[in-house]
C-alpha cells in the first residue's frame, strides 16, 4: 500500500504532476478525425469531467456502425492526451478483471501502478458480487456506467471520484475489455494526497449511460 504521505513531500516528476492540475485535465482532447468543436453535455443531469466526456466522444467515434469498439480499435495515438487518466481492463475469467493499462496520473494519485493487478483481487467485501455483475452488464446490454466512489487518502481526507467506464469488444484472447477514466467529482480540485485502498471505497451512486440501446432496469 502507498506510504502515508502528501503531495507536499511526494516525489512526483514535474511532467506527471502537471497531469494532476485541473487546468490541464480540462483541455485534453481525444484526437478524432473531422473533429468539430463541442461542449460537454450532461449525462442524465450529471455534468461529466472533460476527460470522461472526451473518452465518450472517442468511444462513439471508434465504434462506427458496431455496437461497441473492438479491441483493435483502441489505438493510443488517438487517446494519447487522455492516456494519463485511463484505465484499460480485460476480463480473465468470471471474477478476474485485469488492469492492462493504468495511466501515469492515476499511478501518481494512487501512489502505485496497478497494471497487471486483478481489480477484484484485493479480497472479499460485501458488495463485490454486485460490483462484478454491474460491470458485466456493460457488454451484455450494452451500456456504459459512471460510478461515484468516495475514496480515502493517506492523510485522512475523503475524495469523491468519478469513474466513467465503457465496453470494448473482446481481444484475441477472447476476453471482453473495459476502458474508463478516473477524475475527481469536484473538477477544480487537485489530487493533493495519495488515494488508498487501505479502506474499502464507498460507492455513492451508479448511473448507467445510454449508448443507443437503453439502460438496464434498476
Amino acid at each position: 500500500m502507498p506510504e502515508d504521505t502528501s503531495s507536499s513531500n511526494r516525489d512526483i516528476s514535474g511532467w506527471v504532476a502537471g497531469y494532476l492540475e485541473p487546468s490541464h485535465a480540462a483541455r485534453v482532447r481525444a484526437r478524432l478525425d473531422n473533429r468539430e468543436p463541442r461542449e460537454v453535455e450532461p449525462i442524465d443531469g450529471y455534468m461529466p469531467s472533460n476527460v470522461g466526456a472526451e473518452l465518450l466522444a472517442w468511444w462513439m467515434s471508434a465504434r462506427g456502425d458496431k455496437d461497441m469498439p473492438a479491441a483493435d480499435d483502441v489505438r493510443m495515438e488517438t487517446l494519447v492526451e487522455l492516456a494519463p487518466y485511463l484505465r484499460y481492463l480485460g476480463w480473465d475469467g468470471p471474477e478476474r478483471l485485469i488492469v492492462r493499462l493504468f495511466g501515469t496520473a492515476l499511478s501518481a494519485g494512487m501512489g502505485q501502478d496497478m497494471t497487471g493487478q486483478d481489480l477484484f483481487g484485493f479480497g472479499d467485501y460485501p458488495d463485490r458480487g454486485s460490483d462484478i455483475a454491474r460491470l458485466k452488464l456493460l457488454h451484455s446490454h450494452p451500456c456504459g456506467v459512471v460510478l461515484f466512489w468516495e475514496m480515502a487518502d493517506t492523510a485522512g481526507g475523503e475524495h469523491q471520484m468519478e469513474l466513467l467506464t465503457l465496453p470494448v469488444g473482446a481481444g484475441a484472447d477472447g476476453g471482453n475489455r473495459l476502458i474508463g477514466t478516473v477524475m475527481p467529482v469536484h473538477q477544480e480540485a487537485r489530487w493533493e494526497s495519495v488515494l488508498t485502498y487501505a479502506e474499502v471505497p464507498k460507492l455513492r451512486e451508479a448511473q448507467f449511460i445510454d449508448l443507443g440501446f437503453g439502460v438496464p432496469s434498476a
